[in-house]
C-alpha cells in the first residue's frame, strides 16, 4: 500500500499516525521530495473513482489532460493524503476513510496479514 502525503499536511500526519497506531503496513511516498513524472499521475489518475479531486485546485471545463498538466507542473497542487492499493486509490480526507476503504470486500487481503492482524481485529 503507498501513502502519499505532503510532511506538513495536518491530515497526512493523522493518516500516518491512524496506519501506525493500526500497525498497517505502507510505503510512504513524500511527493514534494521525489518527483512523480506525469505517467504516474496518470496512473493514480485511472485508480481514483473521482479522479478530477485530485487536484487542489477548480477542475471545471478542464480535461484530464490539462489537469494533470497543471499537477505535473506544481506538484503542491495535488490533493493529498492518496491511498494507492492494488488498482484502486482513493484521497483520504479525513483519514479515517482509510479504515472504510481497507475494510471494503475487495481489500480485505491487506487486513488479512499477520503485522495487520491488530487493525482487523479492531475494525470488526
Amino acid at each position: 500500500m503507498n501513502i502519499y502525503i505532503n510532511p506538513h499536511c495536518s491530515k497526512c500526519l493523522s493518516l500516518l499516525k491512524l496506519l501506525k497506531l493500526n500497525q498497517i503496513a505502507f510505503n510512504q511516498i513524500n511527493y514534494l521530495e521525489n518527483s512523480m513524472p506525469i505517467q504516474q499521475l496518470e496512473q493514480l489518475w485511472d485508480k481514483l473513482d473521482e479522479p478530477q479531486n485530485m487536484a487542489r485546485f477548480d477542475t471545471a471545463g478542464l480535461d484530464k489532460d490539462a489537469i494533470l498538466s497543471m499537477l505535473s507542473e506544481d506538484i503542491s497542487l495535488l490533493q493529498r493524503p492518496i491511498i494507492e492499493l492494488d488498482e484502486k486509490a482513493i484521497i483520504a480526507r479525513p483519514p479515517e476513510k482509510c479504515i472504510e476503504f481497507l475494510r471494503s470486500e475487495e481489500h480485505t487481503s491487506e487486513l488479512q496479514s499477520p503485522c495487520n492482524l491488530v487493525c482487523r481485529l479492531l475494525l470488526e
